[in-house]
This record gives structure tokens, sequence and C-alpha cells, in this order.
């Protein structure tokens, strides 16, 4: 029957997301315009559908044309599945419908960010749902208006209406600046939030294919689970059978093929490469159905995907797509366009699938895809030791965001709480004034000059005299109250800053200016020495030989200082003393700043109980984070610590460093992704975050899921998270020390050698072979998908990503296995 089949396509459209069916209030909806000729397809008109209850009965009124003389597709839906698909518990009863309501919003073609905004609107002191109608909005420049009541003017009482609206206009207006950014374009920061309901949200990810699907061939890897053997390519069939794999997904429970039941044939179509097929497929109705589902083949024995009995693929055309956007930026719109224009070359009827159908099967397909095994590094192992952090600006809209999403910053009502309080004055020199003083003597560029003016007539002329002068009559004071906090510090300054060194006209050494630079930072002494740079100090300090010197490569500054100068001098070894004393206070003071024992790791039992909430909705397609290593513990709560979960804004940290935090979430998007990449650039994770970037992601990632802490943290803002981690858990971090890669290390003018990396590589050689900007390599690769993730609902984004970042890591993988033999 023409009417069954159609109205079974119909179903199968709105809740595949291809045909519109919204809810504005508890009894107005909006659908759109259905063509019951087969193939059986949505058209471009909407129609505004009443549901009133009268009594006990729903009495149901639509204005499209069809239900003039009979009940219309549209009502029998309504009718039949409404209780289910728009229960009136989930709509408030005194949501009023307003004169303008948004209630679709579609990106139609991603290259030139090209939105349409449907409104139905009713004129003022118009009331009756037959007096409203459709308004449509494209964001062309300067922007096309269009009336569904009069569809020649370019103008009407509607479209003047939805003009004058405050939020409208401001979506007018964006439509004549220049649109895009790349984080999702002008035009997509200014379009209006939709307060609507559809079915389709329900069930993004549904398909008839259920059983599991490997990874492409060429993205496949040798420790990939074994799921089924490969078929012998074949030709398409002509009929696909029912089989004990076959079912139907409705209700969100699987009813399997019953072969003592009745089946029916049917046709349908298989888009493969290059061309479609018709061909027949076997299916037998659902009990739980009601006639409108059907169980139907899996199709995975064939290499085919079963989207909805009506529409397959082949599994060849799906990966197709995997490896088009993650080779190159490749929208779905652009892809389908390519594709169609295919089939149209090889003169095949009927010609491909739309845009929205296609996305829709694809993500269907990749939801049951084993991406799995394939976030950590053959070489590195399963638990990195030296770890690349970035934020990513790949970002989408907010109103999008879902409560499910938790990154692992989340703080769970269950979560340990640990006593910590602000610990100020963890520099080397606790004196501010002293430091600076310091600081500015060390760093001046008039030093080499300094001697100069010494051992000449006090009337020469010398350029920039009166600062030479400043800097000579500020040494004095340095040396006595260097004196006074250590008197091996202060001779150590005398002998190498001192004015009898710049009368003989000896300027003070690269290694020992660095030293002073890091005595006289404004940042913790951990920096410059961690604690298993403390061991290797009191090593050499206890026997000093070339041995236990060789050890202190860990804190570049004191290893320079004695390899330049084989002398051992009595102050130097002073000086170290007090460096060695001044990090165990630190430690200390960090350790038991509550006044009582540290607070320990969580044991497996505390673990388990801590975790309970989190397992219970652990599934990374919904909290956003995806990692390698599953959570160990939680985050902890630290109410001391009144900023601690306070959002980090874009801007500079003060007087401390110079580099300006990056906005990664622009107006009305998301905060990106954070992730953690190796030293071979392979990402061992990542976790979308909902406002913006901070310490914060990094730390609880870290601490959430390393059982050791790991030997080196490489991140844009190591300076500042190093201070962060070691505050809130010292015992964890203690013996990690923390960079600033050669990329964004030029940013921070003000920051001490001792945060950069190249400090570390340049006495350390083989950690010039840390490829310390694989971040920044993983983000330039994501680049591809910035633009396609930012019009994405959350669970699409997160597909996608996950996807992307499945691909780019085994490549990489592959040519590390192919490197080793």
């Amino acid at each position: 029957d023409v009417l069954d089949e159609s109205y079974l396509a119909f179903i199968e459209g709105v809740e595949g997301g291809t045909c519109g069916f919204y809810q504005l209030t508890r009894e107005v909806f909006v659908v759109q315009g259905w063509d019951n000729r087969l193939p059986a397809t949505a058209t471009d008109k909407w129609y505004h559908l009443n549901r009133l209850q009268v009594g006990t009965e729903n009495v149901y009124t639509c204005f499209c044309p069809a239900s003039n003389s009979a009940e219309c597709i549209h009502q029998r839906y309504l009718c039949q599945y409404g209780s289910s698909r728009f229960p009136e518990q989930d709509m408030p009863a005194q949501k009023k419908l307003e004169s303008i309501v948004p209630f679709s919003l579609q990106c139609v073609d991603e290259d030139t960010e090209e939105y349409v905004c449907l409104f139905s609107v009713a004129l003022a002191n118009r009331f009756d749902l037959k007096a409203r109608t459709i308004v449509s909005f494209q964001t062309t420049n300067p922007g096309t208006w269009q009336c569904q009541s009069d569809q020649r003017a370019q103008t009407c009482q509607h479209i003047s209406q939805v003009q004058k609206d405050p939020g409208v206009s401001q979506l007018f207006l964006a439509t004549t600046a220049v649109a895009g950014d790349e984080s999702g374009g002008k035009i997509q920061q200014s379009l209006p939030t939709i307060d609507s309901r559809s079915p389709q949200s329900t069930s993004i990810f549904k398909s008839i294919s259920y059983r599991e699907i490997r990874p492409p061939r060429w993205a496949s890897l040798p420790t990939d689970r074994f799921l089924y053997e490969l078929p012998q390519p074949r030709p398409v069939p002509e009929l696909i059978p029912l089989d004990e794999h076959s079912h139907c997904p409705c209700g969100g429970v699987s009813e399997r093929y019953d072969p003592f039941r009745p089946t029916f044939q049917r046709k349908c179509t298989i888009y493969a490469m290059s061309r479609s097929y018709t061909a027949k497929i076997e299916l037998q109705a659902c009990p739980r159905g009601s006639g409108r589902h059907f169980i139907g083949p899996d199709g995975r024995d064939t290499l085919l995907f079963n989207y909805n009995n009506n529409i397959l693929f082949t599994h060849a055309l799906l990966n197709h797509y995997t490896s088009s956007f993650t080779t190159s930026e490749t929208p779905f719109a652009a892809w389908v366009t390519a594709t169609s224009q295919q089939y149209l070359e090889e003169g095949i009827t009927p010609d491909f699938v739309s845009p929205d159908i296609f996305r829709s099967a694809w993500f269907a397909f990749v939801n049951i895809q084993a991406w799995e095994g394939d976030m950590a590094c053959p070489t590195c192992g399963p638990a990195p030791s030296q770890t690349i952090w970035d934020g990513v600006t790949l970002a989408f809209h907010r109103k999008h965001l879902l409560t499910t999403i938790q990154p692992p910053t989340t703080i769970f009502p269950d979560a340990p709480s640990h006593k910590r309080k602000y610990m100020p004055n963890q520099q080397p020199i606790a004196d501010p004034i002293l430091r600076k003083l310091v600081r500015s003597f060390v760093s001046s560029a008039h030093l080499p000059t300094l001697g100069t003016i010494m051992q000449t007539d006090p009337g020469a002329s010398v350029s920039n005299r009166d600062a030479i002068i400043e800097l000579i009559t500020d040494v004095p004071k340095i040396t006595r109250d260097l004196t006074t906090l250590n008197t091996s510090l202060g001779s150590l300054f005398d002998r190498v800053f001192g004015l009898a060194t710049f009368a003989q006209g000896i300027i003070p050494s690269k290694a020992y200016t660095q030293f002073m630079q890091q005595l006289c930072a404004e940042e913790s002494i951990l920096q410059m020495v961690t604690r298993q740079s403390l061991r290797n100090l009191r090593a050499f300090l206890l026997l000093p030989n070339t041995t236990t010197r060789s050890m202190l490569i860990t804190s570049p500054a004191i290893f320079h200082v004695l390899c330049e100068h084989e002398e051992y001098s009595e102050d130097l070894r002073g000086t170290l003393e007090w460096v060695a004393s001044r990090v165990e206070t630190v430690l200390e003071e960090l350790v038991n700043n509550t006044g009582t024992a540290p607070n320990k790791l969580a044991t497996s039992s505390d673990t388990n109980t801590q975790l309970a909430t989190l397992r219970e909705n652990a599934d990374w397609r919904k909290t956003g984070s995806c990692y390698s290593m599953p959570e160990i513990r939680s985050r902890p709560r630290y109410p001391g610590l009144r900023h601690d979960q306070k959002q980090e804004s874009g801007g500079s940290r003060g007087a401390k460093c110079s580099k300006y935090y990056s906005t990664y979430g622009k107006q009305r998007l998301t905060g990106g992704i954070m992730g953690v990449w190796c030293t071979h650039s392979i990402c061992y994770g990542f976790h979308f975050i909902p406002m913006g970037e901070g310490r914060n992601d990094v730390f609880s990632a870290i601490y959430t899921r390393w059982e050791k802490a790991p030997e080196r943290v490489i991140y844009d803002f190591a300076c500042a998270l190093g201070p962060y981690c070691l505050l809130r858990e010292p015992e964890f971090f203690a013996d990690t020390t923390f960079n600033i890669d050669g990329f964004h290390a030029k940013d921070h003018t003000k920051c001490s050698p001792a945060a950069f990396l190249s400090s570390y590589s340049a006495v350390e050689p083989r950690l010039s072979r840390i490829n310390s900007s694989a971040a920044e390599c993983g983000n330039s690769g994501i680049g591809r998908i910035r633009k396609s993730v930012s019009y994405m609902t959350q669970e699409r984004a997160i597909i996608y990503t996950r996807v992307f970042m499945g691909v780019w890591n085994r490549h990489r993988i592959r040519k590390l296995l192919k490197a080793n033999g």
C-alpha cells in the first residue's frame, strides 16, 4: 500500500531528523509538509498542528492541505505516538505561545556558514492558530527573508514584525558583517536560541545495524580486537534476508527475529561508492512497534550498514567519508555534493541521499564502530611520563550543552575533601623588595658597561651614565641584604657581582647570571628544584664528584654553574646548602599547610566508593571525557581555597607572567577541548570544556587518571600550573617538572628560565628529541574539523572528535610499528 509505505517513511524521517516535527507548547506544533508519492519525501512547506484536550479525549487539528478531506499524516503520527514522543509532563503547562517563536535552525552550507532560521509568527492581537504563518531567514549577505503566506513578496507584515523583534534584529545586523572565524562565525554567535522539542533527539544514533564494526582497513592495528573475518568481495545482493542477528531497536529494547512468525519483502536502496542499487529486503513486524517498526537484517556479514530498512550503505562508502574529513577539511554537505555529482556522472537513479540523511547515518555507523585501543603509544606505554597538554579551539554552541557533560574538573557529592590553604612566599627569596632589586641588577642590559665606567675617568662620556650610576649604588644594599638572608649567598653575590669584580673588568658569566635570576624569580623555588632534584642536590653536597654532579641535570641552573666553574668554592657550597634547605622548608610547609598530616591518596576500597557516582554515567559519548586511562580517583574539593573552582577568564597573570590566557571559547560557544599528547604526537585523551580552559583542566585530568604523576608536564602555562598543582596535591606532584615548550616560551618574557623546556634540553640533549610541539601539531590537525564541530550538537561533536583522534593516532602508531620493525 502506497500510503502505508509513505507513512512508514514519514515516521523514519521524523525520528531520523530528516522531516521536521517541532513542539512549541503543550498544544501547538509545527510540522513539515510531506509528499506521499513514492519515494515519499519532505517538502519545503511548514504547517501548524494543534493537540487540544476536550474532556478525556484529544482533538487534533492540522492546517496542511491533506487534512481538509481526511486525517493527515501529521495527525496520524501525533495521535498514535504523541504520548510517548511528546509527553505532556515534559512541557510546562503555563508556557505561553509567543507571537514570534524561532523553532528551527539549520546549517545549509558549512563552507559559507549559511543558516536557515524558521519562525512561527502571528500578527499582533491575532490569537487564532490559523492566522499564524512561517517566516524564514537565510543568512546570506545581506540576508534573505521569506514569508510562506506570500513567497513572492520581499517584505510583508509578518517579516516586518520579526525584523523589529529586539532579539532577531541582532541576527539581521550580523549578516552585514563578514561571517566566519575559526570558532564558528559571527552569524552563528548571533543566532537566536531555539526553544522547541523534536523526537529525533531521542534516537540520535539509532540504526537497524547494531553489531560492532571493524575500523577501516587503512587504519587497522595489529592490536585491534578480533570481531569477524572480512568476507570476500561479492556483488550487491538482490535480496537481503533475515537471520539470527536481525533485530529492531524500538523502545530501547532489542527485539530479535522470530523464524516462526511471518515475514514480508519490500524495496530498499543500497548506496555504494559510485552508484546506488535497488534491492529487496526481508522484514518482520516488530511485536513492540504496533505496526510502526520492523525487524530487519543487521547486514554486517555482507559489509552493509542498515540505517532504517529503507536506506542501506556499504561500509566502504561510510569509511570513505571518515578518510576524507580526517585528511582535509570536508564538511558533510560538501562531501555529499561531490558524491551526488559522481552518481550523476554514472547516470544513476535515484540520486544520492540528502546531507541530513547521510549525516545521521554516518554518526549511527561510527557509533557502533570499534574505535578503541588507539589512545596509547607503543613506545611510551599506557601512562606516559613525558606529557604535552594543550587547549584546542574545538567548540560547539552552548545551547547544545547538556547536563551529561562531565569533564575531569567535575566535583561529585562523594568526592573527598582535602584541607588546603593558600601559601604565599614560596619564592627562593621571600622578600619581594629584595627580589626585585636583585632581578633589576642581574638582568640589566648595562652590566657589560659597568666595568667600563668604573675603570674610566668619572668625567668621561658614557651613554646611560645615570642608569649605570644607579646600578652601582644598589650593589652595597643588595650585598648587605643577601648576607643577612644567608652569609654564603651574600658572599657569592659579592664575589661574582660585586663592585670589585667589575672594577677588574670581569663580566659575570651567563651561568651565574641565570642562577641568580632564578633565585630572585617570582616563582616557587620548586620550579627550580623539584623533590627529585633535591635528592640529587643532597647527594652532591654529601659527596661532591663528577658522578653526583651529573645527576644535577634535573636543575639546569645549578648544573651550569658547577660545570662552567670547576672550583667548588665555599660560598657556592653554602649557597647550595641554603637552596636545599629552602626547598625542604617550602615542601614541608606545602605538605603540612593544614597543621595536620597530609591527605593520602584514596585506597582501592576508598576509590570504589568515591567513584560509584562516576561509573553510573561514565560513557565518554555523554560525558565528553575520553582518555585511555580509567578514572581511578575523584577530583577532590578544597574548601580552604575559595578560588578553587573559579573560572579563569582571558587576561594576564599580573606581575608574575606577561603571557595572556587565550580566549578559547568565543561568545556563546563552549570552551573547546583539553588534550594530552605523548612525545610521538599520539593523543592519550581529551575532554570537552564547558566554558573556558584553565589550569584546573590539566590538574584534574592528571590527578584523576595517573597512578603516579608524570615526570614532566609541558603546557602553555606551566609557570602557573606548577604552583596550582603543588598547592593542592604536593605529595603527588612533588617530583613533576612543569615546562613551557619552545613554541610558547617567547611570550613568557617575565618568567625565569626554570620554566622553559629549552633550559633543560641544553644540559640534557635527549630532551631535545621531545616533540614539545606535539600538542600544537595536533592542534593544527584538529583545524580540519573545527568548523564542522562548531555546528554540531554535543553528542555529535564528541563522536566526531573521537573518530578524528582515533584516525590521527592510528596513522602514527602504524608508522611507529613499521619503523620499529
